[in-house]
């Protein structure tokens, strides 16, 4: 019973967040004198065009992170040194971005004063600016761009785990390169792809930001509807009935990817037909036309969708320094008068002590009730474990706006602080990062010094601190920062508890982009940015002097050499 107190807060925070709405959620959808009408409402309205028009975006969305995300993991795997750094950099620079940033990022590229239109008209190209933003296909690309960080670091951890002998075994046996990649190497990691695919795909089931902030008005998607039903029409049955249906999507994922690690798990192999087998021949045709110029087909896509995710980024820097009183890049003129007004507006500065306030907790809370669950399902059966690990990463596949839509209509008829829900939630989403990062670093210490400090008397609770959570620093804070990043750059949370007293910072600021697209946020942006990174560079440089001052003193004869 002693491991299962230490999981018990992340169950019950589970359970409150995610369990309870759902089962609201259902019985709102089914109450009246009929109780399947809120369904029937779905089929007459224009409600299946919306699920047709999310899911092609989420399946386009999906196919571009595969083609894009695939070769990029391998890469990952191959390369080493600086060019392996600067892909790292350029997966990961995004997903420390966040979302509102990384979309308002795409509008300094895509827009009609954006980079692409100012490189093409200076290098006459074209002679008027093409539309690229507010389209479809600019929305799709810059989806793709947002999401790839989900997919790659995935399939890249299950790549790294592969025997490179198999593929020299089969290069032996007179397959080419190429061949052997999508025979053998390709067909091992399907139970990674699947995963990332998965993730990917829910996460753009309900994505919010970058399609109301870079999608054309047709592009009308089922997160936008959820959003509109509880906010403007006050439908509470009808956006019960919708969180329904997305939970009901959701589910069938999850079997289908169980189903393939059913699969992948006993290694059958299923018949393939005449159609399979024809498509194969043509694929392995294919494969050995392109295997000469293997190497230039990977790089030059590399190394195009680096570049463009660096400057997508990097891009930001001159927008907040720019004089000009609209988005446009390059800047008409430098200046910090963007900077200033972010640092003197009271109204920004509450929202940024309010964002500060409300995702530290969080992160905390979030770390301390991960890292105890993560600590204590090591103690467990390997069932009971599973079945602990795959609780915690619930949150990695429900999107968030359904949380926060589902807890917003749950409580809508009790008095729940604004404050107390943000925490709750963000607590909630950081769980799973917190919990997969502890238990991995966990898993690696020697079991031997808790039993060593069991023997000299320490309990339980304090092995842990002593001894576990020293060893656990790095984890903890990377545990703690991943936490703190899924927080304070959330929109859909902010949606439906966002008051006037009690409005995060991207709430303000998606606030202020909906009436006029200006430099403000790449200024505030930059701040946050410059102020995060100093917070983890002092951390990392303190963490070093502890660790060396710790070790010195733990070196043999280093407390008797102090003392003489």
């Amino acid at each position: 019973m002693g491991p299962w107190l230490a999981i018990v807060p992340m169950l019950g925070l589970l359970a409150f967040v995610f369990a309870w709405p759902i089962v609201l959620a259902c019985q709102q959808s089914l109450a009246g004198s009929d109780p399947l009408q809120s369904y029937r409402a779905l089929l007459d309205s224009s409600f299946l065009i919306v699920l047709r028009r999310t899911i092609v975006y989420a399946l386009l969305v999906t196919l571009g992170c595969v083609m894009l995300g695939t070769p990029i993991a391998y890469a990952l795997v191959r390369l080493r040194g600086w060019v392996r750094g600067v892909l790292m950099i350029s997966i990961l620079l995004p997903f420390f971005a966040g979302s509102l940033v990384r979309s308002y990022a795409w509008l300094a590229v895509l827009g009609q004063h954006g980079l692409v239109n100012s490189v093409l008209l200076h290098l006459g190209v074209v002679n008027a600016p093409l539309e690229l933003a507010y389209t479809f296909p600019g929305l799709i690309a810059a989806s793709i761009q947002v999401e790839l960080p989900i997919f790659v670091l995935p399939a890249y951890s299950v790549m790294r785990q592969f025997d490179r002998k198999l593929l020299m075994a089969a290069r032996n046996l007179g397959a080419d390169p190429v061949t052997a990649w999508f025979t053998i190497f390709l067909p091992a990691q399907r139970l990674g792809i699947a995963t990332s695919v998965a993730l990917v795909f829910l996460s753009s089931l309900g994505f919010y930001v970058t399609p109301v902030l870079l999608g054309p008005p047709s592009a009308y998607l089922l997160s936008q509807e959820l959003e509109v039903r509880i906010n403007t029409l006050g439908d509470p049955s009808g956006a019960s009935a919708r969180i329904i249906v997305m939970l009901v999507i959701i589910a069938l994922v999850l079997l289908a990817l169980a189903r393939i690690k059913a699969v992948a798990s006993s290694q059958r192999r299923t018949k393939r037909g005449a159609f399979a087998v024809a498509l194969g021949r043509v694929f392995e045709r294919l494969a050995r036309a392109v295997a000469p110029a293997r190497w230039w087909l990977l790089a030059i896509p590399i190394s195009v969708l680096t570049l463009l995710s660096l400057i997508s980024q990097l891009i930001i820097v001159p927008l907040a320094l720019s004089g000009g009183e609209y988005l446009s890049f390059p800047p008409p003129s430098l200046s910090g008068r963007w900077i200033q007004q972010y640092l003197i507006d009271p109204d920004l500065g509450d929202a940024t002590r309010y964002s500060l306030g409300i995702t530290l907790s969080a992160a905390l809370g979030a770390t301390v009730i991960g890292g105890a669950a993560a600590l204590a399902s090591l103690a467990l059966s390997r069932r009971a474990s599973s079945f602990v690990t795959i609780l915690s990463g619930i949150p990695l596949v429900v999107p968030s706006i359904l949380v926060a839509a589902g807890l917003f209509l749950a409580t809508l008829h009790l008095p729940v602080e604004p404050t107390i829900a943000f925490v709750l939630i963000f607590t909630a989403l950081g769980l799973p990062l917190c919990f997969l990062v502890i238990r991995a670093s966990a898993a690696r210490i020697d079991p031997q010094l808790s039993r060593a400090a069991a023997s000299l008397g320490s309990g339980p609770a304090t092995t842990a601190l002593t001894v576990l959570v020293p060893l656990l620093v790095p984890a903890l804070a990377t545990g703690f920062l991943f936490a703190f990043l899924s927080g304070f750059d959330d929109i859909s949370v902010g949606l439906f508890f966002s008051t006037s007293d009690n409005m995060p910072l991207a709430m303000k600021l998606w606030d202020r982009l909906r009436d006029s697209v200006s430099p403000l946020p790449a200024a505030v942006a930059l701040v946050v940015g410059l102020g995060a990174t100093s917070l983890v560079l002092f951390t990392r440089v303190a963490f070093h002097l502890w660790r060396s001052r710790r070790s010195h003193y733990l070196r043999p004869g280093a407390i008797l050499t102090k003392r003489i």
